[in-house]
């Protein structure tokens, strides 16, 4: 299979500016990243939930409205993954924790809302530490997610899914959250550029774990198999 290499590592920007000047076609793009993903995710352990079929759809939507003579929007058929703390609707949404581990959001958080409005492709859910409280990510769901560049390596925490998808050329951008370096520290795990936005700036709304006025769904009583047979 030949590795389209240009593509893989362009930027969003000048990737929907080729879909919106009809040099390629959203869904030509979003199969490249899904044949990237078949071949280098059983490695990393980045993207824990690949929504395909969705992502396919999304782009050929982009391409009808291309076609139609209208523009696809600023990141016209740009793949992106969105870290599992972050709702999408109908998308399992585990958090990295076995408490939520078949949760299925029924609303799609705002932020995510605005990068499909802008023409942005959804690709599926990236890996995190349990509530992404770790360093290194790795939880009871999914195993350890590893650097792309050294699968000896951590791709970092808690953002660590979306580090190694975005530097292993899987997806364009992805979505992580931080609030003490949980994007920043994987990007320099895995050689990116980061941006933690002004708190307020993008809205917060459909992040795990929620507010007392916005509690998680009930928990689910898991068995422990330690010899001390905790819960």
């Amino acid at each position: 299979m030949k590795v389209d290499t240009e593509l893989l590592f362009s930027s969003a920007a000048d990737i929907a500016a080729q879909v919106n000047q009809r040099q390629r076609s959203a869904t030509e793009v979003v199969q490249a990243f899904l044949d990237r993903v078949q071949v280098v995710n059983p490695r990393v352990n980045a993207i824990v939930t690949l929504t395909e079929e969705l992502a396919l759809r999304e782009a050929r939507a982009i391409d009808d409205k291309v076609q139609s003579g209208v523009n696809g929007g600023p990141l016209a058929g740009v793949p992106f993954t969105v870290k599992d703390l972050v709702a999408v609707a109908g998308v399992r949404t585990t958090g990295g924790s076995l408490l939520l581990d078949d949760w299925v959001p029924s609303a799609t958080a705002p932020a995510i809302q605005r990068l499909q409005q802008a023409g942005a492709i959804f690709f599926g859910k990236s890996n995190c530490p349990e509530f992404g409280l770790e360093l290194h990510t790795t939880n009871r769901v999914f195993g350890d997610t590893w650097n792309p560049w050294n699968l000896s390596y951590t791709s970092g925490g808690s953002s660590g899914g979306d580090s190694a998808a975005v530097a292993a050329g899987c997806v364009a951008f992805g979505i992580g959250t931080d609030y003490g370096g949980s994007i920043r520290w994987p990007a320099q795990c895995t050689g990116l550029t980061s941006l933690r936005p002004t708190p307020g700036r993008v809205p917060a709304t459909g992040q795990i774990p929620y507010s007392s006025s916005r509690p998680l769904p009930p928990p689910k009583v898991i068995q422990c198999r330690c010899s001390r047979n905790c819960r």
